[in-house]
């Protein structure tokens, strides 16, 4: 069907009025077409014309027909998962918060960020959602450019699944000991919708969803022809999908790093940092965090008490709030269950951290002469990117081994990041491009708070986030919001703005085309959540062939706004600027 209308240019060419139904007869060039409208033949261009995909047609196309049913599953099916995790919070959580039977912190021993998965795939049925209502007849073109996109978000299942042994243990100790607990319990499982199921029979469903995901993308893209622009998002999406089973199942087995990593986040306070700290989470490249090595250390001037802790991202020092540690020199975790603990610094990356050499004047200018003769083999000489961090370890073993440490997680940090760049080349020198996009993300309004087909690119464009307005505020009472703008893997975002349910942003960005009728532009606007997660304020989608359809009569950016959707109310402003790559 004719997206446009066209006017042939040359004798061989077919002219053709918008929603003409064109016969294909021939694709002999990518960019040109040979079709038959009317008993007249001739060459087209295809980026003018899309596919037919109307009911009669899939209900004749049995392999289409499979690949529908098995996204129509994967969105019941993630619905129905939404359903249980929200019922568990209603029914058990808190209930038993209001009790008053079991303190927060017991509370968290069982649920551990339950909210937070919550939080992370209601986002996810929401932009699936979405994605099917925009869809031409029901019928879903592009499902695996969602799948790409959200589940590397998806890393509160890190921490939740490889804590989830020892709260079922928790749970069991609890339910032998407790008769108030037990009584507490029963009664919200008899809550006709836990259809008298027990609180631990809910507690494994993130175990059981997260497994399921490689599953069911593996059903759709079976059923997807080797020649469809969906197939290959949907084997980045299996990759994506099966690695981040193996990443969970890794943190099921590390139950001492998890469980470390736990007692840091319960007794470690993160104040001032731009976005919540989990320790027993993703990194941000590295896959699961690691605690790679830990213990005491002192200031080599002032001589004020330290503990480090080296993760495989990153080096935390951290002091005592109230009392100092007990003058044993090793680090035990048990030893202070009790003591809380506050950042000394923030936390500094590997890649900005280095080791001063022995003859660095910064290093031993902190020393007085006695001090270098006594303490210099027990002297860690470090530097962040702006001055040096000179520290006593309690004996020369324990600074070798610090060093060491330090060094062999560096390189991996480093070598890791070449990797990532080494990757993301290799993707731009594959990615095939016919035009490009500038997009100008201006403003919000009224915001409420709570693989592509291998060819060369057909242009780019260029986009400018302008603003939103009427976003309406959620439970935080204030908005501090920004724009996150995908188009498949390509992924940009604004910076937050704060205080307004009108937030200006005005920024630009801009996306690589590749295939005119497939790519879809994704606009979901957040309210930033530092010390809890991203609240959902509503998304949008905007076709490219919808796009050009509208820019055909501009010489320059055209404006849109645009509703957004699963929310009462907002609107975002776009300015988009589209420029096709050679003769389109």
């Amino acid at each position: 069907m004719a997206l446009y209308p066209y006017q042939a240019q040359n004798e061989d060419e077919l002219s053709f009025e918008k929603g003409d139904v064109i016969s294909v007869l021939g694709k002999e060039e990518t960019a040109w077409w040979r079709g038959e409208l009317n008993g007249v033949s001739g060459v087209f261009p295809s980026n003018y014309v899309s596919p037919m995909l109307n009911d009669s047609v899939i209900c004749h196309d049995p392999m289409e027909k499979k690949r529908q049913e098995h996204i129509k599953e994967l969105i019941a099916t993630e619905q129905a998962y939404i359903e249980d995790m929200r019922l568990v919070h209603e029914v058990f959580e808190k209930p038993l918060i209001e009790s008053l039977v079991l303190s927060i912190d017991e509370i968290e021993k069982i649920f551990i960020n339950w909210r937070d998965i919550i939080a992370c795939n209601d986002n996810f049925l929401r932009t699936l959602r979405i994605r099917r209502d925009n869809s031409y007849g029901g019928i879903v073109r592009m499902i695996g450019d969602i799948l790409c996109e959200n589940i590397p978000r998806m890393s509160a299942y890190i921490r939740f699944c490889s804590c989830q042994i020892s709260a079922a243990m928790y749970l069991q100790r609890l339910t032998e000991t407790s008769s108030e607990f037990v009584q507490v319990a029963q009664a919200c499982q008899q809550d006709p919708r836990t259809k008298g199921m027990p609180l631990s029979s809910f507690l494994i469903k993130p175990m059981q969803r997260i497994t399921k995901y490689p599953l069911i993308i593996g059903k759709i893209l079976e059923h997807t022809p080797v020649d469809h622009p969906d197939r290959q998002y949907l084997q980045e999406a299996l990759a994506k999908s099966e690695e981040f089973c193996t990443q969970v199942n890794e943190g099921v087995r590390e139950k001492e790093n998890s469980d470390r990593l736990e007692w840091l986040q319960t007794h470690v306070v993160c104040d001032g940092l731009e976005e919540q700290l989990v320790f027993n989470s993703l990194t941000n490249s590295l896959g699961p965090r690691k605690l790679i090595h830990y213990g005491i250390l002192h200031k080599s001037k002032s001589g004020k008490e330290l503990v480090g802790f080296l993760t495989n991202d990153f080096l935390l020092f951290v002091q005592p709030v109230k009392f100092s540690l007990s003058t044993c020199q090793q680090f035990s975790f048990e030893r202070n269950k009790h003591q809380k603990f506050k950042m000394y610094r923030k936390p500094i990356f590997l890649n900005e951290l280095s080791l001063l050499g022995e003859s660095d004047g910064n290093g031993s200018n902190n020393l007085s002469g006695n001090d270098v003769a006594d303490n210099s083999s027990k002297t860690l000489r470090l530097k962040d990117l702006k001055k040096p961090i000179i520290l006593l370890a309690p004996s020369p073993n324990e600074c070798s081994l610090w060093m060491k440490r330090i060094v062999e997680a560096r390189r991996k940090f480093l070598e890791n990041e070449k990797n990532c760049l080494q990757r993301q080349r290799s993707k731009q020198a594959q990615f095939g491009a016919c035009g490009r996009i500038l997009v100008t993300v201006l403003e919000g309004f009224n915001l409420k708070a709570p693989s592509v087909r291998r060819r060369m690119p057909e242009g780019r464009l260029r986009l400018v986030v302008v603003e939103a307005e009427d976003l309406v505020y959620g439970k935080r009472g204030k908005c501090n919001t920004f724009c996150k703008v995908s188009m498949g893997s390509q992924e940009e975002r604004t910076g937050v703005v704060s205080g307004t349910d009108c937030p200006l942003w005005d920024a630009s960005m801009q996306f690589q085309v590749k295939d005119l009728l497939e790519d879809t532009l994704c606009i979901t606007v957040f309210d930033k959540g530092y010390y809890s997660p991203d609240e959902f304020l509503g998304r949008a989608e905007i076709r490219v062939a919808d796009i050009m359809r509208d820019s055909k009569d501009s010489c320059g950016p055209i404006q849109k706004r645009i509703k957004l959707r699963e929310v009462e109310s907002g609107d975002v402003v776009l300015k988009l600027d589209l420029r096709l790559f050679g003769n389109r």
